[in-house]
């Protein structure tokens, strides 16, 4: 073998390996890929389960959501009172001084306006 053909077989040699090294690391990283989003996706749901438990667990020992001492003219919806009780974290007294201050303020409007007024001040601030 002459030394053109033997520099001609070792470079040849040489890009195999070179390419089945690549191709080995490749299939590493791959591999590592997919074992660290299997890991992700079991974290996911982990953190996702406990979420909703402790959702399910906070409703569940939440006091029920009504204003029996709220005498309104008008109806309010539900959902607007349930906003603003979640907001005072369920302090009645509160939400019932609060929605006064704003009929003292703003008289004259509809009683939806000063639940919604009420929520609009609290959520800004």
């Amino acid at each position: 073998m002459n030394h053109s053909t033997k520099f001609k077989h070792d470079l040849e040699n040489l890009t195999q390996k070179t390419f089945y090294f690549c191709l080995g690391a490749t299939s590493s990283i791959v591999q590592n890929t997919q074992d660290n989003l299997q890991q992700l996706s079991k974290n996911a749901q982990q953190t996702v389960e406990e979420l909703i438990k402790r959702g399910e667990d906070t409703y569940s020992h939440s006091p029920e959501i009504n204003f029996p001492n709220f005498q309104t003219q008008e109806s309010v919806n539900i959902g607007l009172k349930t906003r603003l009780f979640m907001l005072v974290k369920g302090d009645k007294d509160l939400a019932e001084r609060l929605i006064n201050l704003q009929k003292q303020k703003n008289p004259g409007h509809p009683e939806k306006w000063y639940w919604e007024k009420v929520i609009y001040d609290l959520e800004r601030n």
